[in-house]
């Protein structure tokens, strides 16, 4: 985690973005999703680190929408949108590593502080090759 940011090694930006959508347990709590600018920047710092370029250029956002769900437990999906714009990776490389960020719902528990109960990566993966990980 104590890696310095790779020298620029293209002549152009190179854009590449990744979206997790995060099924969110929030059981009897009224307001379950990571709100904190400083779980915002902690997310920031850890894409910057994953991908060793600096943390100006990425970004991250989250969005979110219920969902109706059968179970007993109330649950909300959080869209995680990572962004970056950097001269120090190649497309399909950056495009890889971006993609490789969350790796199990532990991962992301501790990187949104939030009880993720189920992933499913989004973005451009060819139907029917998302990756989905669940809490069992």
């Amino acid at each position: 985690s104590g890696r310095c940011p790779g020298a620029a090694s293209e002549a152009t930006d190179t854009s590449i973005m990744a979206v997790w959508k995060l099924e969110v347990s929030c059981g009897s709590r009224v307001w379950c999703l990571p709100d904190s600018n400083r779980t915002l920047h902690m997310a920031r710092l850890a894409v910057a680190s994953h991908l060793a370029i600096p943390f100006q250029e990425v970004q991250v956002r989250i969005s979110f929408t219920k969902t109706s769900s059968r179970r007993l437990l109330d649950l909300t999906n959080i869209y995680f949108k990572a962004m970056v714009n950097t001269r120090r990776l190649k497309q399909a490389h950056g495009a890889r590593l971006l993609g490789m960020l969350i790796a199990n719902v532990e991962f992301a528990r501790e990187l949104l502080d939030v009880d993720v109960r189920r992933i499913e990566i989004l973005g451009d993966v060819p139907a029917g090759q998302q990756r989905i990980m669940e809490m069992n």
